[in-house]
């Protein structure tokens, strides 16, 4: 009778198995201390794996295993799995994607920092990028450089434009940029 299967059922953990950083299995296990873990008998776990407590991310390297007996009978209770060092988080970054598109001006990752300086010319490129003459958006266009220009943006200055801004959704970013930039002193003309 295996008394490790009634103490997992009521106080386990989960706990995955890495070997050359390929999982090999998850298992429910019991927690022991920073030094050692209990795993169940049948444990794919050898020497040098990787063991990541899935709670907290916590991983060690396995040092040492030992084979528990069962109180009663000849089979193997449970497997007592040491390690040298403390658990640790793991220390390499997780890599982030952003997938955005185009995104004019931006800055991305942990600490990503932007120095960006909105311009009219600029704007009218995001307009040439997108496939579209500058002169279709003449009226927006100087509609903003005006507005900016006599550093008054009323509000409502986009509402007679909220239809092209709907019809052209790529050309909100680059007109918000725009204004941005304005509100903290960054315009450039």
């Amino acid at each position: 009778m295996r008394v490790f299967n009634n103490l997992v059922g009521m106080m386990g953990k989960n706990f995955s198995v890495y070997r050359d950083e390929n999982k090999i299995c998850t298992v429910r296990g019991l927690y022991q201390g920073k030094y050692n873990i209990n795993l169940p008998h049948d444990t794919n776990v050898q020497l040098g794996d990787r063991v990541v407590l899935e709670t907290t991310q916590d991983s060690f390297i396995v040092e040492r295993i030992d084979k528990i007996p069962c109180v009663l009978g000849d089979e193997i209770d449970h497997l007592d799995v040491y390690f040298k060092n403390p658990m640790v988080k793991p220390t390499t970054p997780r890599q982030v994607t952003y997938n955005v598109g185009t995104a004019y001006g931006s800055a991305f990752g942990d600490n990503a920092t932007s120095n960006y300086t909105a311009t009219y010319n600029h704007l009218e490129q995001v307009i040439r990028d997108n496939g579209h003459n500058p002169e279709e958006f003449q009226e927006l266009l100087i509609a903003l450089k005006v507005a900016l220009s006599k550093e008054q943006c009323p509000k409502g200055l986009l509402s007679k434009f909220s239809d092209t801004l709907a019809k052209h959704s790529w050309l909100s970013t680059p007109v918000a940029q725009l204004l941005l930039a304005y509100a903290t002193g960054h315009v450039v003309s």
